[in-house]
């Protein structure tokens, strides 16, 4: 078993070393950076919501397929040593009904235990790139890493936000995949509620507002949300919004003033639609009222 054992423990720091730099590890870094807020979420705050453009000092800590239980432990992260102004919460539709451990996606909960200092997981499997993806591919990859010709690092921006500058030909097409993968799993909606609550218990703990955004999404996309979804969502949200002082919600779900031209795909915002709407969130936070209980 030692030569095994020994193999495994190489190929592992290859794969490892093979991988790096990459967008979790870059964002374990933003942590220790300088700024006043933070912007988490799933793909939809990764793409949609630019942080460099924001008007105050921000980092993007959002990324694909991240659910809300993620997000909790990014914030948990974020004040043991940083006092903040605001934090922004994307809120879309999987936000509310899926968790990333019950997704085809999990398999992304290794990059946060690997390359984090976020602690989500410890199933072997999340724990090693070797347990993970299609071998031929990872023995590809470190291939290429041993002779010095590494994949090309995503192009994210300087404080974590990844907009992408296309858009889908068929809307249509894309809708039925994605609103199939945000149905939601027997208890997830629950979950996702109480893990809500703990980041408003957070924000009045720590003295910061919350900003709630719910992103736009193409009609394709909304027409294939089911009513009852929405309603009880939404209902949360302004529920929310009206008891918390602290807490705001800006709702663009179905905001008309983006067009086709401002999206990605079905659910997703391009470059173009995500500078739009970082622009909303901007006049949001200056304009919000102040409340009171």
């Amino acid at each position: 078993m030692i030569p095994v054992l020994i193999f495994l423990g190489c190929y592992e720091i290859l794969l490892r070393s093979s991988n790096l730099p990459n967008i979790y590890s870059y964002k374990d870094k933003l942590l220790d950076e300088e700024y006043e807020a933070v912007v988490l979420g799933n793909s939809h705050a990764l793409r949609g919501v630019l942080a460099e453009e924001l008007s105050f000092s921000a980092i993007n800590l959002a990324n694909v397929s991240q659910s809300i239980d993620v997000d909790l432990l990014w914030l948990k992260a974020v004040l043991k040593t940083k006092k903040l102004k605001f934090a922004i919460l994307n809120f879309s539709t999987p936000t509310y009904t899926v968790s990333l451990i019950q997704s085809p996606e999990n398999w992304r909960l290794k990059n946060y235990n690997l390359y984090t200092r976020l602690q989500i997981n410890y199933a072997p499997k999340y724990n090693f790139e070797f347990l993970n993806g299609l071998q031929i591919k990872n023995i590809k990859r470190v291939g290429n890493y041993v002779i010095g010709n590494n994949y090309p690092q995503d192009n994210y921006l300087e404080k974590g936000s990844f907009p992408l500058d296309a858009f889908t030909d068929d809307f249509e097409e894309h809708a039925l995949k994605a609103s199939s993968r945000h149905m939601p799993k027997v208890g997830s909606i629950e979950s996702n509620e109480k893990i809500l609550m703990k980041i408003i218990e957070l924000s009045k703990m720590y003295n910061f507002d919350l900003i709630i955004v719910t992103p736009p999404a193409h009609e394709s996309y909304r027409k294939l949300i089911p009513n009852k979804i929405n309603n009880k969502m939404f209902s949360l949200l302004t529920n929310l919004e009206s008891k918390n002082n602290n807490v705001y919600w800006l709702n663009s779900f179905d905001n008309t003033s983006f067009d086709y031209r401002d999206f990605k795909d079905s659910d997703h915002l391009n470059l173009k639609g995500a500078k739009l709407f970082t622009n909303q969130i901007n006049d949001f936070l200056i304009n919000r009222n102040t409340k009171t209980n």
